[in-house]
């Protein structure tokens, strides 16, 4: 396949050559509707965040439910965003902190309870 230089790589990879007949774009490739990206929102467990820090906002989703991708699916979605990167590890890092302090501080509170009530 021959790009040439209006032609951006994405589009050559993903948009196959015009049919005879339909409507073509400029790079002669042919004209589709944009899809979008939507969640399908049936899932068991569905919690969307959106965190304004002092750094600018980040947003958590959990999302969890029966499993219906292929096994091909999963594989190629292991090898393009794997588990084990410095972004996750830091976060599980941190998160473990946190959760780890104020499962102390919990228990701290529960036992001067327990003894101040004696």
């Amino acid at each position: 396949m021959v790009l040439n230089l209006n032609t951006r790589i994405a589009d050559a990879a993903v948009t196959p050559p015009a049919a005879p007949g339909e409507p073509a774009a400029p790079t002669g490739r042919p004209v589709r509707p944009a899809r979008s990206r939507e969640w399908s929102s049936d899932h068991p467990v569905n919690i969307r965040l959106s965190l304004p820090l002092l750094f600018g906002r980040f947003y958590i989703t959990i999302v969890a439910g029966r499993e219906r991708r292929s096994r091909e699916r999963l594989a190629a979605e292991a090898r393009k965003h794997p588990l084990v990167t410095g972004g996750n590890l830091l976060f599980l890092t941190a998160f473990g902190t946190i959760a780890g302090l104020a499962g102390l501080a919990l228990i701290q509170i529960v036992i001067r309870g327990l003894f101040a009530a004696t």
